[in-house]
């Protein structure tokens, strides 16, 4: 009997003494077990927080809607005729009338002249095919002198004359008149016909009208 009781006894203590190591043992276990889940639940709360912050920014990122109001269709235009009346007339412009009106001379060009036709007058009869005289009195016009043997030939029109050319064969100085005679034949066919002559160097033309019955 007290070998049992000492038996029993010493399976006791030895339980006893067993006791806390099984303890420590099964402690850092639950430690680690503990620390784990605070981990994992700190690293979706960091998760959270990223989406979070990813779906603020993508919301910052997007135009913002506005709102725009439909309007109504324009009316059609309105046109009005409005007459303005001033309210002081406007006096017309005036002119000084003590001021005598000057006519300017025309310019004078330094070689210039006018042809003067003495025969046959403008738009004379003559008989269809008949024989005539021209006389052209040339006067220089302008402001030099001329050389001897400035030419004046035909220029255009129908040719009523034989010769085609006759020249000046003095010198001319401003304000001479020089007499050129020609003998002429009219055109065989009625209706009324101009022959033109020109001096050298384009000063001036000479011009012949008749009409031919």
């Amino acid at each position: 009997m007290h070998k049992k009781l000492l038996i029993l006894t010493t399976l006791l203590f030895v339980l006893a003494s067993c006791a806390p190591a099984a303890q420590s043992q099964i402690e850092p276990i639950t430690d680690v077990q503990s620390q784990v889940n605070t981990a994992v639940a700190q690293t979706m709360e960091v998760n959270t927080q990223i989406a979070q912050a990813v779906e603020q920014t993508v919301n910052a990122q997007q135009p913002a809607f506005t709102a725009t109001a439909e309007l109504p269709p324009s009316a059609e235009p309105t046109f009005e005729i409005v007459t303005i009346v001033p309210d002081t007339p406007i006096p017309p412009p005036t002119f000084p009338t003590n001021t005598p009106f000057v006519a300017q001379p025309p310019v004078q060009q330094a070689y210039d002249c006018f042809v003067e036709t003495r025969s046959p007058e403008y738009l004379e009869e003559i008989k269809a095919g008949g024989n005539f005289e021209i006389k052209w009195f040339v006067r220089n016009t302008g402001t030099r002198a001329w050389d001897s043997g400035v030419d004046v030939k035909y220029a255009s029109g129908p040719k009523m004359t034989t010769p085609e050319r006759t020249e000046i064969k003095v010198a001319m100085n401003p304000g001479d008149v020089y007499k050129i005679t020609l003998n002429a034949k009219a055109p065989n066919k009625p209706g009324t016909y101009t022959m033109t002559w020109i001096v050298e160097g384009q000063l001036c033309y000479a011009n012949v009208t008749i009409t031919v019955k």
